[in-house]
């Protein structure tokens, strides 16, 4: 719980005679100052493993080739061997703080080990001219990331392996122009398993934006037609409407909601465009695993009480098909902004609130866009771009924390 909120609304409650000076004093004192030192310490595993990469691909012309390995195994282990140690020196102190400065040096140095591990991979391939014929290096480097996460237990592993997962993603593609879906697995089954059992935002968020780009990655490299990627975003939304952890559902929703917004915007700006249309080819496996997909979650949502939420399938209907689709789904954009905005306000849900202003925002944007680009001068446009969402959202917000 963040301690400067609970001080700002404490001293209203006070204001307000609901509680006292002195209760006040000691529900802050329950609240202690984190040390925010850690964040420096992340940043600087960040930049040293940049600098590890660096390093290892530059030029090593006078060094032999054995003695490179040699001294990269040993830097790897001597960074593992401390960061244990500091580990186990602080594991009953990092039980109840995860981020006091012994325990992060300690997993700090793990985490570096564990980049050194996959710069050494990727040096004896490049040095020896080992022929791939698959990612085997980089899903090894992804499992003992992951297995490293099980034995720790720390977010910074959760982090860093689920970064590495993507990147191999991306390494195959560029690579070997084929999507792993080993490393999905590992995404999907290893994962997701503990983002489910932790339910932390951390976690959540990671892991849902991560299975996002996966799938953007194989619609664009596999997919014949673009908008499969609607469909994508759905089966994520349509996961969230199976997940009982709360925190979960609503990251999974906010993020395929978020993403088929950004995807609308695409659309509006190309659909314009003739030779949008003239290479898009309707595929009826589309509309029936679509139409499937939109009734199983309509079902779903009905049983369980939540028929606020109906209009969210509105987002997934493939306007495109239409005449001046674009039209259509600006106006979808609208209509489902300010839905949600009025149903927040008069529910009081924050989180719809917030995502309400969010999406009304990327809206009013995709318009200002569309129709001012080419008429106004180019400073001009992006001043007052600027000065409408600054205006927005002080208003959108102010009306928020009324309510």
């Amino acid at each position: 719980m963040n301690r400067q909120k609970i001080k700002q609304e404490g001293t209203e409650w006070v204001r307000e005679g609901i509680i006292s000076e002195e209760q006040l004093t000691r529900i802050m004192n329950r609240y202690e100052r984190r040390d925010q030192s850690y964040l420096l310490v992340i940043l600087a595993v960040l930049l040293t493993s940049i600098g590890i990469f660096i390093f290892v691909f530059s030029d090593w012309a006078q060094v032999p080739q054995l003695s490179k390995v040699i001294l990269m195994f040993l830097v790897m282990l001597t960074l593992f061997i401390c960061g244990h140690s500091f580990f186990m020196k602080s594991r009953k102190q990092s039980e109840e703080d995860p981020y006091t400065p012994a325990h992060i040096y300690g997993i700090s140095f793990i985490v570096l080990a564990y980049i050194f591990f996959g710069a050494t991979l990727l040096l004896v391939i490049q040095m020896y001219h080992i022929n791939l014929v698959n990612i085997w290096p980089l899903i090894s480097w992804n499992i003992i990331g992951f297995l490293l996460f099980i034995l720790y237990k720390h977010p910074l592993f959760f982090v860093v392996g689920i970064l590495v997962n993507l990147y191999a993603q991306i390494y195959s593609e560029l690579a070997f122009s084929s999507f792993s879906f080993v490393i999905l697995g590992i995404l999907i089954i290893g994962y997701f398993y503990y983002t489910y059992i932790y339910d932390r935002p951390l976690y959540n968020y990671f892991f849902s934006i991560i299975l996002i780009i996966q799938g953007f990655i194989y619609t664009l490299f596999h997919l014949d037609q673009y908008y499969w990627y609607m469909f994508i975003v759905f089966l994520v939304y349509a996961i969230a409407e199976f997940v009982r952890k709360s925190h979960l559902k609503v990251t999974l929703m906010w993020v395929s909601i978020i993403n088929i917004f950004l995807f609308k915007m695409y659309e509006t700006f190309f659909s314009q465009e003739l030779f949008f249309h003239e290479n898009i080819t309707l595929q009826t496996s589309f509309f029936i695993a679509l139409a499937i997909l939109m009734v199983i979650v309509g079902i779903s949502k009905w049983k369980n009480n939540r028929t606020i939420e109906f209009v969210d399938v509105m987002l997934f209907i493939p306007f495109f098909v239409l005449p001046l689709s674009y039209l259509w789904i600006i106006l979808s954009m609208f209509v489902y902004s300010l839905y949600v905005l009025i149903t927040g306000f008069q529910q009081q849900l924050d989180e719809r609130i917030k995502l309400g202003i969010i999406i009304f925002i990327l809206s009013t944007f995709t318009v200002y866009i569309q129709y001012a680009w080419k008429t106004f001068n180019k400073s001009l446009f992006f001043l007052i771009g600027g000065l409408l969402l600054f205006l927005l959202s002080f208003m959108l917000e102010k009306k928020r924390r009324n309510i």
